[in-house]
């Protein structure tokens, strides 16, 4: 499915999950690659002042999916079926971006 920037921001801001979030997609690059931001709100932050695992998960999960789904064949819909994530450390700072893409696509 070949898409622009504009209609991968649509696609974002149809989420009403990722729309509370303020996650925001900010790249497309002509290798598939996705490329997001969120802008940091104290709602987003563990009660020590890191981001919350969750917000990065979701963060990192619509981009993975927005990436795949820019590679999908017209009229496949992309569903994450199987995810794990590992966290080296907290996050802290004023935002966080995202860049992800498809490493090996499948057959389904």
């Amino acid at each position: 499915m070949k898409i622009d920037l504009p209609t991968l921001q649509r696609f974002f801001a149809s989420a009403p999950f990722m729309v509370d979030l303020g996650v925001q997609a900010t790249g497309l690059g002509d290798d598939g690659r996705v490329h997001t931001r969120i802008d940091l709100q104290p709602r987003h932050r563990q009660h020590s002042g890191v981001v919350h695992a969750g917000v990065m998960a979701a963060m990192a999960d619509h981009s993975m999916g927005a990436a795949a789904q820019v590679q999908a064949p017209e009229g496949l819909l992309v569903l994450t079926a199987e995810f794990k994530v590992n966290l080296l450390r907290g996050a802290r700072g004023d935002w966080l971006e995202c860049e992800a893409w498809v490493v090996k696509p499948g057959r389904q």
